[in-house]
């Protein structure tokens, strides 16, 4: 009995040991396949040179860009080669940390990647190459959004309005106060039209831009039950920029598109001097017009079969979207005269309670003014939250749409 015993402790022990020893193995074998790079394959890498960078202000750089996919994302990598080594640095080591939660993102991440179209996948590429980091971090940098659905921001469109032209408003919220420090301002040539962009280095994709056809956008993700698989949001709403020539053909491209995440949309229109917003998820998508010559736009949905895709709760009347919509309504009312000080004044609010519940909060890294019809643009440059503590810089505009 007691040799039995012992034979089987030690039978016991035996697949402990070899259990113990697959785990590494185990553990190896799936980091190898999360990292295992499947980007595009671009068949001519060598140098592209080109594009122009201007250092405006601390943690605030300009860089001009022109061409398509992978000569455009070279010029971009190479440009901002020192911030984007230290944003794929930070976002490693600090914002993600664990190796192990990178590799389970890249796993969907990789998915994202092959719903992603050819050119933009060629551009990131480019971007990795130009800059000397891998093609997994530059795909991170640019389905983070999609994989992590960051909450806040707030924008508001002011329509033409004694002798005014429309602009268009908005703060970029997110819980990572480093980002203050990354601000890029891009000047895009591609593909027939010129664009100018709000981002961060490494970034391809339109959380903030207008185009020389006098279009503008920003998003404000939108907490939603049912998130898919699609095309990254980011680079799906560059493509809306890039290609449509009105607000209709923007809603249309967004319709057809296969969508991620929940989004409220701010768009605007200079040359017809209106707006709209466009609420969606992967399932639906409806539009919601200005009212008095304004159009406020934050985090959650306010048409009625868009709000029975959300958590009602999520967005209660006592939520911090709720909050910065009635701050944006009382600061920039209808039938006044507003100006750029005007916008940036409201913006800049910081109200009475907790974070979140104003413009301007803890979670403001970008904050910026666009004038679509010209492509004037204000920007905050603070380099801690809220950005627009420090005030804005003023550049002036590369177009004029007639």
């Amino acid at each position: 009995m007691q040799l039995a015993f012992l034979a089987a402790r030690r039978r016991a022990a035996c697949v402990a040991g070899v259990v113990l020893l697959g785990l590494p193995v185990l553990a190896l074998g799936f980091h190898a396949y999360a990292v295992r790079d499947r980007g595009p394959v671009v068949a001519e890498r060598g140098e592209v040179r080109g594009g122009e960078r201007q250092d405006l202000a601390p943690g605030l750089v300009h860089v001009r860009l022109r061409g398509e996919g992978y000569a455009l994302g070279r010029q971009h990598g190479a440009l901002l080669r020192p911030e984007i080594r230290e944003m794929v640095r930070y976002l490693r080591e600090e914002l993600i940390g664990n190796p192990v939660s990178r590799d389970l993102m890249l796993l969907k991440a990789w998915q994202l990647d092959e719903r992603s179209q050819a050119r933009y996948r060629a551009e990131m590429r480019g971007v990795a190459d130009g800059a000397g980091v891998a093609y997994a971090d530059i795909l991170l940098i640019n389905t983070f959004d999609d994989l992590s659905h960051l909450l806040g921001c707030s924008s508001a469109v002011v329509l033409p309005e004694g002798g005014e032209p429309l602009r268009h408003a908005r703060n970029l919220d997110y819980p990572i106060p480093r980002l203050a420090r990354f601000k890029a301002i891009f000047d895009i040539d591609t593909r027939g039209i010129r664009m100018r962009t709000v981002g961060f280095p490494g970034y391809i994709g339109v959380l903030t831009g207008m185009s020389s056809r006098g279009l503008s956008l920003s998003s404000h993700t939108s907490s939603v039950r049912d998130n898919r698989l699609g095309t990254p949001s980011g680079l799906l709403y560059r493509q809306v920029l890039e290609e449509s020539e009105d607000l209709q053909e923007m809603k249309l491209i967004l319709s057809r598109a296969r969508r991620t995440i929940g989004n409220n949309l701010a768009v605007a229109d200079a040359q017809a001097g209106t707006a709209m917003a466009i609420e969606l998820d992967a399932d639906r998508l409806d539009t919601r017009p200005p009212e008095g010559g304004r159009l406020y736009v934050t985090n959650h949905f306010q048409t009625a079969a868009m709000q029975k895709h959300q958590n009602p709760r999520h967005y209660s009347p006592q939520s911090g979207s709720v909050a910065r919509m009635s701050c944006l309504q009382r600061s920039l009312p209808p039938g006044r005269r507003l100006g750029p000080q005007d916008l940036m004044a409201a913006m800049s609010e910081r109200g009475p309670g907790p974070a979140w519940y104003a413009p301007a909060n803890d979670g403001t890294v970008q904050s910026v003014i666009m004038e679509p019809a010209t492509g004037r643009l204000w920007v905050a440059q603070g380099q801690t939250t809220p950005v627009t503590a420090a005030g804005y810089l003023e550049l002036s505009g590369p177009w004029l749409v007639r």
